[in-house]
């Protein structure tokens, strides 16, 4: 059984595609009910800071070349220390100030 695993996911990761058992909109639908429970349990820096808006210009260029549908591409500063981020299916994506202060 183990040796059937990793042969499909041998293939997996040799294949160019990628499998998603979900359609696009369940993905964006997922993706926008865990944003909001991810909202309500973390501190986010104001969307309308300086750091904010800098990493909306350099994700906003970053997602031009996607392969994926158009997406509504979100992001947000999360205030914490850890060195972290979090992306949701749909397009939220969380990156903490703390990688943001190494990367700096």
């Amino acid at each position: 059984m183990t040796s059937l695993v990793l042969g499909v996911l041998l293939l997996l990761a040799v294949s160019s595609q990628s499998i998603n058992f979900f359609s696009l909109s369940q993905d964006i639908e997922i993706g926008s009910e865990a944003s909001k429970d991810a909202e309500q349990s973390l501190s986010l820096i104001a969307n309308t800071s300086l750091p904010h808006r800098y990493i909306s210009t350099i994700g906003g260029r970053i997602t031009q070349n996607r392969s994926l549908p158009a997406l509504k591409y979100q992001f947000h500063i999360v205030n914490s220390k850890d060195i972290n981020s979090a992306g949701f299916p749909g397009g939220s994506i969380y990156i903490n100030r703390g990688l943001l202060e190494i990367a700096s």
